[in-house]
């Protein structure tokens, strides 16, 4: 085929080189200037920008990092093929706009490219495929944080699904985009292309933006589900692995706080909790803000919605979000005074409201982070059953993930409960750990001159482990002397998370503090078998660790009484038992 290539610039390629050691920018420079009545483009009212024809076909590049990576051909007829080789993920064409600072749409094909930026003067650009929408579209809100991003769809009513509709929805959404929907007739498949050679350029510059879908709009439109390959007798559809798309995860906060998850901090009263969670919502909201562990956010301020249970906005959260140098623009509160607008405001409840707070916060595109303080609250029903949890628990799932943002639930550490997991440790039913994708625990130091640690206990998506040395400080953040906490983040520690909270009140189990622990208990009287597990449970100390301390002090086991009445007791030698009172042998 190269040898073929005609043209003035066609001598720039050697006849010796076999095709597949020619790059495609060696071929798309050889490539000739276009014929501007090439039947595509006649059929289409377009012109060629940028773009070359090989023989009788149209050649669009295809470009990464600045790099041709992919060249896309269309024939006379309009049909349309890649180079082989071309990469198309991540890859793109582009027609940059003759002024800054303008409107950025993101569309599939070429002439519904040139069509747009014909009308809207604009930065547009070409992604081939509706599988690339979310790479570019991700790509450009990176370089864009604040720009207006509009995704220019198709709209195929010969299938019931309208695929690329659907798609360009849920890219908007995690993009904090907005979707132009092309006008649509019933059996066909039609792009802005087709409405512009009907109706001319100032009718299709109209007709886009009456058609686009604005943040709340777009937020708020149900997206099409997968299509089944098969469906049960009940109703019940399966969809073939290789039919969906994978996806990274987004984060917040790298390996510690994820988009569209369902987070829990736990910790015993006074380890910070609250306060913490207000530093990283005071990081959101700031333009690529510096995180506790020296990383940056990476991305444009985010919004945040509070919900507390336990504090006064006035005079304790406020104060600490100001400390922590929060934009307090960009954070809301659930729950509310009366106001002109409506003075049938009232509180939020949480185990009642949370579809109602998922519809209104869908109105904020850039909510990011959702803080739940205690989480406990939204539970409807018993908070240790395990069904029950999970059933409350599921409404707060789901907001996270149709929002895209993260839910940060606060809790308790139940007390008498040193040596299980600490994931295990989180107050009530075991669900609440389990549900939730990361848990993170609050360290409280026994020892003087030891920082307090934020230890990642669990995570579902990503590495388990490490911690962050931080302290509690205030400052004063009004003229009159109001103060606020605001936490003082140290250095970064690596290790398991049994090791990182070995300093604090988790001290794990080993053979020192069960036999502590048992000399204890034994003391002053024999106790039954039943009793002693019993305490062991309460106290988190593991059986196995009872039993290696009863062979460590060399304590016995004596049934006391006969028949189905008798009991084995648990006692102490006699030497060990009065050094546990605190009596001398005689």
């Amino acid at each position: 085929m190269i040898n073929r290539i005609k043209g003035k610039s066609s001598g720039k390629l050697s006849k010796n080189k076999s095709e597949s050691k020619i790059s495609f920018e060696q071929v798309y420079q050889a490539a000739e200037e276009p014929d501007h009545n090439h039947p595509y483009l006649i059929e289409k009212c377009i012109e060629p920008i940028d773009i070359r024809q090989l023989n009788n076909k149209l050649v669009i590049p295809i470009k990464r990092n600045k790099k041709v990576c992919g060249l896309q051909y269309i024939s006379r007829e309009g049909v349309k093929t890649f180079l082989k080789g071309s990469k198309i993920e991540g890859g793109y064409f582009l027609l940059t706009a003759e002024k800054k600072g303008v409107d950025t749409v993101i569309t599939k094909d070429y002439e519904t490219c040139v069509t747009i930026w014909m009308f809207l003067k604009c930065n547009v650009l070409v992604v081939f495929d509706t599988n690339n929408f979310l790479n570019i579209a991700s790509l450009v809100r990176s370089r864009l944080p604040r720009g207006k991003i509009i995704i220019a769809a198709d709209n195929d009513q010969k299938s019931e699904k309208n695929t690329e509709v659907g798609k360009a929805v849920a890219v908007a959404k995690k993009i904090n985009g907005m979707v132009s929907i092309a006008p649509g007739v019933q059996g066909k498949n039609l792009n802005w292309n087709d409405y512009y050679k009907k109706n001319g350029l100032a009718k299709s510059k109209k007709k886009f933006n009456e058609n686009m879908l604005n943040h709340q709009e777009v937020m708020m439109t149900a997206l099409p589900k997968y299509e089944a390959c098969y469906t049960t007798t009940d109703g019940i559809g399966l969809v073939r692995a290789s039919d969906l798309q994978m996806r990274s995860i987004k984060w917040l906060w790298k390996g510690w706080l994820a988009a569209g998850k369902l987070h829990l901090i736990a910790g015993v009263a006074g380890t910070g909790k609250t306060t913490i969670a207000l530093s990283l919502a005071a990081a959101i909201t700031r333009d690529n803000a510096v995180l506790p562990d020296g990383s940056l956010t990476g991305s444009a301020a985010g919004s945040v919605l509070i919900w507390s249970g336990e504090d006064d906005i006035e005079d304790s959260l406020l104060p600490r979000l100001t400390a922590s140098g929060a934009d307090l623009t960009k954070v809301y509160f659930a729950g509310g005074r009366g106001n002109h607008h409506n003075d049938d405001v009232r509180e939020f409840y949480p185990d009642q409201d949370i579809q109602g707070l998922q519809d209104t916060l869908q109105s904020i595109p850039d909510i990011k982070l959702i803080i739940l303080d205690p989480v406990v609250a939204v539970i409807r029903g018993d908070s240790h059953k395990n069904t029950e949890v999970r059933k409350s628990l599921q409404p707060v799932v789901d907001m996270a993930a149709q929002l895209g943002a993260a839910v940060l639930g606060i809790t308790h550490l139940s007390k008498g409960t040193m040596g299980r997991n600490p994931t295990e440790r989180v107050t009530g039913s075991l669900a609440f750990g389990a549900v939730a994708r990361l848990v993170l625990i609050t360290s409280q130091p026994q020892k003087s001159g030891v920082l307090s640690r934020l230890v990642r206990a669990k995570s579902n998506v990503g590495e388990s482990g490490g911690a962050i040395e931080y302290s509690i400080e205030s400052k004063q953040v009004t003229a009159d002397g109001v103060e606020g906490q605001f936490i003082e983040w140290a250095d970064c520690l690596s290790g398991t998370a049994d090791e990182l909270l070995n300093v604090t009140d988790f001290t794990q189990s080993n053979n020192h503090v069960e036999e502590e622990w048992l000399k204890e208990a034994l003391s002053y009287v024999a106790v039954s078998n039943n009793d002693l597990k019993k305490r062991a449970k309460k106290d988190g100390i593991p059986w196995r660790g009872v039993e290696r301390a009863k062979h460590k002090l060399g304590a016995v086991k004596k049934r006391d009484g006969y028949g189905a009445g008798s009991k084995v007791k648990w006692s102490l030698p006699t030497k060990l038992e009065n050094e546990a009172s605190g009596e001398q042998e005689e």
